[in-house]
């Protein structure tokens, strides 16, 4: 006679066949056997049903979970689907202006609730439609208001990228106050969103500025190769962070409406990539002053370094300490020009973007070095003081965490909140340079 075992909660069971139980209650002699038999069988029965039932409740929350995120997926595509039908709803037949169609998007069509951007002869703002989606608007203030927005739309309109606003119309033309239609919806400008990052540990930092260079580097190539757009500059873009989260560049209106802005100079490369430092040094410099509120002059600690050591210790360090008795470190972020490397913008956003959408779980932790300051003339030894420079450049590998445990001058300590400042010899001190090796 066979028997089946059955494992419940890590017990497995002996339940012999029922048909064996009936055959042995029929050759019995005892009476009261075959009542209790039957009531057995019963119990073993329901036993049976049961276990099956456990099996079958398993796979069908299995199937449900299955598909409510089938479910979930199918919503969110029909979301934007109606979002898009919205717009196309909310606007008027288009209009075609030298060569350019242009979607008119009537001004009761949506409510701005948010300034983002005061700028010179224009705003950006945060508007609801009424169909619930947010969007973003650039209002035209400046005295040329009308030919400046219908030449901003003809140059966005030529250029499509991730990391570029989405534009897709603008108002009537015989409006008062000219305006461009985004669909975008800004959270802040790239400083905020930085600062909210610096209390993460130094390798997702690193990660998440890694991320914002690849998308910077990658819209610059676009302008460039798709609207032919050279001579630009750091005062030309408003550099913001959207719901997605995306570093958007966006135009402003004096960059459209340059007649300079098209011609393509000879040494063009060098010029894209100058363009590229100005807006990353400018972001960082902000993201420091912000969080400390000085102007250190790293000009002579950088050429003090005397010694730069790896280093091979637990990166544990490179959290925020726990403890509340320690001072944590300052922690600055450091973009630093690829001098004389043979690069351009492209490269610098497929080697960016390559790490970018790498797997987490193969990244390597980010180079951390030690730097040796000798500085004669810097008397303040604060023993607990140090420093992170998370320090970026064209070439991902040569990122890296350089430590220092020497403020510089102009900087407030803060360990003991001192401000230290340069001594008049400091004039007789010849200067010379360091770069730091790979």
């Amino acid at each position: 006679m066979f028997v089946t075992l059955v494992k419940k909660k890590g017990i497995e069971t002996a339940i012999p066949p029922l048909q064996g139980l009936k055959a042995a209650a029929e050759v019995a002699s005892i009476p009261i056997l075959g009542s209790a038999t039957d009531i057995i069988l019963s119990i073993l029965e329901i036993i049976k049903n049961l276990l099956s039932l456990d099996e079958i409740c398993v796979k069908t929350y299995a199937s449900v979970q299955h598909f409510e995120q089938n479910i979930a997926r199918i919503n969110a595509t029909l979301q934007r689907i109606e979002q898009t039908v919205a717009l196309m709803k909310h606007s008027e037949p288009a209009l075609k202006f030298e060569g350019v169609f242009i979607d008119i998007v009537p001004r009761s069509h949506f409510t701005p609730f948010e300034v983002i951007t005061d700028g010179p002869g224009y705003s950006l703002q945060k508007a609801e439609m009424c169909s619930g989606k947010i969007i973003t608007i650039k209002v035209f203030t400046c005295c040329k208001a009308k030919s400046t927005s219908k030449a901003s739309y003809k140059l966005e309109s030529k250029v499509i990228h991730s990391n570029l606003p989405h534009l897709f119309g603008m108002s009537s033309p015989d409006s008062e106050r000219p305006f461009l239609v985004y669909d975008l919806d800004i959270m802040d400008h790239i400083e905020g969103v930085i600062l909210s990052w610096m209390r993460q540990n130094v390798d997702e930092i690193m990660y998440m500025c890694a991320g914002m260079i690849h998308g910077i580097s990658s819209a610059l190539n676009s302008l460039s190769e798709q609207a032919g757009l050279f001579d630009m500059g750091t005062k030309n873009f408003d550099i913001l962070w959207d719901a997605r989260g995306r570093v958007i560049l966006s135009l402003c209106p004096e960059m459209t409406s340059s007649s300079t802005a098209l011609a393509s100079p000879e040494d063009h490369t060098l010029r894209l990539l100058r363009v590229m430092d100005d807006i990353c040094v400018n972001i960082f410099h902000s993201v420091n002053h912000t969080r400390y509120n000085d102007e250190p002059d790293r000009t002579y600690t950088m050429r003090s370094i005397t010694q730069v050591d790896e280093d091979t210790s637990s990166l544990a360090s490179s959290s925020q300490p726990s403890s509340k008795n320690v001072i944590p470190p300052r922690r600055e972020l450091v973009w630093q020009a690829g001098a004389g490397r043979d690069t351009d913008l492209h490269k610098i956003s497929q080697e960016y973007g390559s790490f970018v959408r790498g797997d987490k779980h193969f990244r390597q932790h980010v180079r951390r070095i030690h730097a040796q300051v000798g500085n004669p003339f810097l008397h303040h030894q604060c023993a607990a003081y140090q420093r992170e420079d998370l320090t970026l450049t064209h070439a991902i590998l040569d990122n890296r965490v350089v430590l220092f445990t020497v403020p510089s001058f102009g900087e407030v300590c803060v360990v003991c909140g001192t401000v230290l400042f340069k001594s008049i010899r400091m004039s007789h001190v010849s200067e010379g340079s360091f770069v730091f090796g790979k």
